[in-house]
């Protein structure tokens, strides 16, 4: 499942594989609150991070997302935002775009499980089996700066 916390925490989450150690590593030692928007390679062929400045919509115009060969870790910048989150198993979510494997997303639609608010000092690790809907309005819609950190999967 999903691990939502406090970024201060976000150390606590090695030791699960090596690439995410190297994506805690990488994202503790850069200032990613500096970076402009745009990718950046953190780890050469491992971690890369996008940093963007998003629109917040409302929950009625959510859109799951889910990825294979890369997990997520989305961090607000500035602003907030709410991302849901449900299990990729869920016989309730229907695919509305198959999988495409060069960007490494499949889109969905359906009912959204959890509600994190993030907001500057939050983080959101998702796997593979937690289709996202990030970018909903936490309350009012607004301008939010992120970055989604891609780490890539060991098996893939």
């Amino acid at each position: 499942p999903m691990i939502y916390d406090s970024l201060d925490q976000l150390s606590r989450y090695t030791g699960l594989s090596r690439s995410l150690d190297a994506a805690v590593k990488a994202i503790t030692s850069a200032d990613l609150f500096a970076l402009p928007a745009g990718r950046h390679e953190l780890v050469p062929d491992m971690v890369y991070a996008v940093v963007s400045q998003i629109e917040t919509k409302p929950l009625a115009e959510a859109v799951l997302e889910a990825h294979r060969d890369y997990l997520d870790i989305q961090i607000d910048l500035e602003g907030s935002e709410q991302i849901g989150v449900s299990s990729l198993e869920d016989p309730r979510l229907t695919v509305t775009q198959a999988y495409d494997k060069r960007n490494d997303c499949q889109l969905l639609s359906g009912p959204l499980t959890v509600s994190c608010p993030m907001g500057p000092g939050r983080f959101l690790i998702l796997f593979p089996h937690d289709a996202h809907a990030p970018g909903l309005a936490d309350g009012v819609p607004g301008t939010v700066k992120k970055a989604v950190i891609k780490v890539k999967l060991e098996n893939s």
